[in-house]
């Protein structure tokens, strides 16, 4: 029993050092402004872009689905993400 107590102590105290000494709250207000709404439109229009730019790399460029340019859009895209 007592060593379960320990193990669970350590495990938590593992857990916790992953985490913020604090955590803070946002505020953001996407629709508070109109500045603030043309930005998460161009955010959202830009997110859609890169999709779209995707999916004619595949399917109306005829770029087979193997081809490395579609791979390495696709890791640049996550690793920019």
């Amino acid at each position: 029993m007592v060593i379960a107590v320990v193990c669970l102590m350590r495990v938590k105290r593992t857990l916790w050092q992953f985490t913020p000494v604090r955590w803070d709250k946002d505020e953001w207000h996407p629709l508070q402004a109109a500045w603030h709404v043309i930005q998460v439109l161009t955010l959202c229009i830009i997110f859609l872009t890169v999709a779209l730019n995707t999916l004619f790399l595949k399917f109306s460029m005829w770029i087979p689905s193997t081809n490395p340019l579609i791979l390495y859009s696709l890791i640049l895209w996550l690793l920019i993400a």
